[in-house]
This record gives structure tokens, sequence and C-alpha cells, in this order.
């Protein structure tokens, strides 16, 4: 739903009574429903064709009220006359023309505005937005005429693909309200008696003596982009742009500074403990070297079982360090001599007991 643009307002000799100013605004044909000019004047509404019963009874506490489960009032229709809640139903504000008390007036910066005289509350239904039907081809008409006189007040509203509400000429209160980017009302379209039409409804409670705004939802049309005076904290700055967006806080990165104390050096500080070997998960440890003793026990355990030559034994100590760790091969190791191990302690005793037993 596209609004033309409402820059100023006018009113009749009967409203501007109300209005303590001495200023009149221009003269305006008042209507209470809309009346379809040029093609659409011959174009009737079906009345029963979107009539539908709803659940509400005569006796409930609110019948087809804003707080009721309505089927109606959910699908954005009104009741009709056949509702069975009968004169009790509270779903016919259109048609009733159920407008709390308003009054048009002077604003300081923006022309002619609407305001109410007592509080409405939220959701509540305001006023309809009504004025002269017209399709696109009449709409292109006016639009030119005004270009030529240099009118720039417009009061065109889309109602469908094929009509449009002009509120200039011919029309109600809902003409003298002005745009906002923080309104306090909305445009809402409802079927009533199975056509469809515009009406204004709050979107918060509104005390008295508020002036009542809308969002004009300005589509330009070839027409130059308007200043707005609305004086919202989220104004746009021009009628149809979207509202600024609420400023957030930027999120400051909070640093920290690390100090670091120096430790005194100890025997189990980790300084001193570099440069003590420290053995690393997964890797074997060094084989360490056979001591000489060590070394003749193993030639000994050799002999015993079957092993008696000296090259068969280096291989089997070679074998058994290359075992523990392939890079412990590369390091240089001392062979056993023959004549060593023949002349070590162990192994003369070795031979004194073998000659002993033969001897036995």
């Amino acid at each position: 739903m596209f609004v033309m643009m409402i820059a100023a307002a006018s009113g009749d000799e009967e409203e501007s009574s109300d209005i303590a100013s001495s200023l009149r605004p221009p003269h305006y044909v008042k209507l209470r429903v809309n009346r379809p000019r040029g093609a659409l004047a011959g174009r009737r509404p079906d009345p029963e064709s979107s009539l539908t019963q709803c659940d509400c009874g005569p006796a409930d506490a609110d019948p087809c009220g804003p707080y009721a489960q309505c089927l109606n009032r959910m699908l954005l229709t009104e009741c009709g006359p056949t509702c069975r809640a009968g004169d009790r139903c509270n779903n016919r504000a259109f048609e009733k023309r159920l407008y709390p008390k308003m009054v048009p007036y002077r604003t300081p910066h923006r022309g002619w505005g609407l305001k109410t005289l007592v509080d409405i509350k939220a959701g509540q239904f305001v006023i309809e937005y009504v004025g002269e039907l017209i399709d696109e081809d009449e709409f292109k008409r006016r639009m030119r005429r005004k270009h030529e006189v240099r009118d720039e007040n417009f009061y065109f509203l889309t109602l469908d693909k094929e009509r449009m509400i002009d509120a200039g000429p011919k029309g109600n209160f809902a003409r003298f309200m002005n745009h906002s980017c923080e309104p306090n009302c909305e445009t809402q379209k409802w079927t009533v008696l199975g056509d469809i039409r515009v009406g204004l409804f709050a979107l918060y409670d509104i005390p008295a003596n508020s002036e009542l705004t809308f969002n004009y939802n300005l589509e330009s049309a070839g027409i130059e982009k308007k200043r707005c005076m609305c004086g919202a904290k989220r104004c746009s700055g021009y009628i149809g742009a979207k509202p600024k967006q609420d400023d957030q806080p930027k999120k400051t990165k909070i640093t920290t500074k690390r100090t670091y104390k120096k430790r005194k050096q100890t025997e189990d500080s980790p300084s001193t403990s570099r440069s003590k070997p420290r053995n690393r998960v997964g890797r074997p440890n060094k084989p360490r070297e056979l001591t000489e003793i060590e070394k003749d026990l193993l030639i000994i355990k050799n002999a015993t079982s079957g092993i008696s030559s000296d090259s068969e034994c280096s291989g089997r100590l070679s074998s058994i360090d290359s075992s523990r760790d392939a890079k412990a091969s590369k390091r240089k190791r001392k062979d056993v001599s023959t004549e060593e191990v023949l002349s070590s302690p162990s192994t003369k005793r070795m031979k004194g007991e073998l000659k002993s037993s033969e001897l036995d």
C-alpha cells in the first residue's frame, strides 16, 4: 500500500469552529464512504460474497470484540447484518463509523494535522481513509493537472491493482493526518460488505490531545522527494525513505597487559633443568655401554648355551645393541678381543670347573 503524499489539510466551517486558530484550511467536500468516479462509477460490490458466520453469540461478554475469538476479525473481515450476535456485535466499526472524538488543528511546522481528544487503546480502530475511488488513467490525469498548477499536496492512496483513493477534493478527517517516521497509527485493509476498505488503527495506547500520524510509505512516481518534518528521533529525512536504525554502541575490545615476574634460578628451575637430558615422549632411551663385568657374564652365558666362537659372541652382542635402538648402532663400540675374554678371571674359573667335571 502506497500513499502518494498528504502534505497539507483542509476543513469546512463546521469542523473549523472547534479550532482555536483563526486560520481556516482550504475547502473540501466531506464524505462518509468512498465514492467511485469515472470508469469505476458503475461498479457495485457484492455484500454476500465475503460474509461468513462466526462462532460468537449474543450472550458472550464481548461478542466479535478485539479480544474475542471471532473468525471474521482474524481474517480482517467485518461481520455483516446477519451476525448471530446481532446489535451486540463489536466487529462493525467501518460500517457504523465508530471513530473516537478528534479534531483538525494547526501544527507549528507541518500545516494542518489531526489530534485525538480522548484516550485511544492499542489496536483500536481510529478512522477510515475515505475519498474518491479512481483508476490509473484518472490518477495520471489528476497528477498532470497538479503539476500544471504547481500543487504539491497529494492525497492518493493505493487500494488495489485497479483502484486508488484520492482524498484531496473529497474525504474525511483522515486526510489531515500527517506523516511520521515513528507513527502511532497504521493502515490496514479490511473487507467490509464485500468491498476492500482502508482503516487506521492505533499501534499503541495514545493519550488524549496527541497528534495522530501514520507512515505514508511514499512512492515517488516521478515526484521529487519531499523533506520530512516529523521530528522523530529515527527520522529518515525524506518522506517515504526507510527510518534510520537505532545507533548501537560499538563493542570495545578489552585488552589486558600481561606482566611477567622474574624467577630465581634454582636447581629445579627451568633454566637449570635445560642442561639435564630429558626423555622425549614416544622415543626410546639411548642404550648405555656394557661394563667389563657385564660383558664377561654375557660371554659366559653364551658359552654355556653352545656359543663358543668369538665371532658369534660379537655378532650376538651387536644384534642385541641394534635391537634396542637403530640410532645407537652408529656409535662406535669396543670389541671384546679373544685374549681379554680368555684372560679374564671368570673365564679361567669356568675352564677349571669344566676340567674338574671331566675328571669326575
